[in-house]
């Protein structure tokens, strides 16, 4: 193994953790709309568990992707009607708002010392990632967050410069990024045979582009 990609939210950082629990209401509302407090039962329960479902298979795809998914669902249910119905990037902000408060409250809370590196990091990541560097592999961090937002929150939690190969997240464009185009670009680049390069990480993403 000459070069290794990790992906980060759940891999290394939690300072995202609990998202799937922000992201699910912000779906189900939007495909509500003004239904969301008066929708029955059965309705509300169906689009719940689709959304649960959505969510799970789609961990650690680009937000963006996720949104696009959104769009597709409130459409689908037909409860919205087409003029109240956002874009991708409408949704995405909506749920950035909710996420990056919980992010930088946490963030705060770090850097005023009274939670430490640990309690928002996996245990053992930062350690692995030290040794792999000591050994010489190359590290890339590669992630489904926004490209700004995981090298602001890499840094913040101080392991931004271990990863010499480049820190990649979405750019708002699925045609410019994704993972499977960061693997293959360092393959390429690189001359690597398969077990040359190694990819961590805690989604369904990363085994499908393994």
């Amino acid at each position: 193994m000459k070069h290794a990609v990790f992906d980060n939210d759940g891999t290394i950082s939690t300072l995202r953790q609990g998202w799937e629990k922000i992201m699910a209401p912000v779906m189900v509302k939007a495909i509500l709309g003004d239904k969301y407090e008066t929708a029955d039962e059965t309705l509300y329960h169906k689009v719940r568990n689709r959304v649960a479902d959505y969510i799970d298979k789609s961990t650690g795809i680009q937000t963006i992707v996720q949104m696009e998914a959104l769009v597709e669902m409130v459409r689908e249910f037909g409860v919205v009607g087409p003029d109240k119905i956002l874009d991708k990037f409408g949704y995405k902000e909506i749920y950035n708002q909710h996420l990056m408060e919980l992010v930088n409250r946490r963030i705060e809370r770090f850097k005023r010392g009274e939670l430490d590196i640990n309690d928002y990091t996996i245990k053992g990541a930062l350690a692995f990632l030290k040794e792999l560097r000591q050994k010489g592999i190359k590290l890339y961090l590669a992630s489904g967050t926004d490209r700004q937002d995981v090298i602001a929150e890499s840094e913040a939690l101080g392991y931004a410069e271990l990863f010499d190969g480049g820190i990649y997240g979405g750019l708002g464009d699925i045609q410019r990024y994704s993972k499977k185009m960061v693997i293959e670009g360092i393959m390429t680049e690189n001359n690597l045979q398969g077990p040359q390069l190694a990819v961590f990480g805690d989604g369904p993403v990363e085994m499908r582009e393994c």
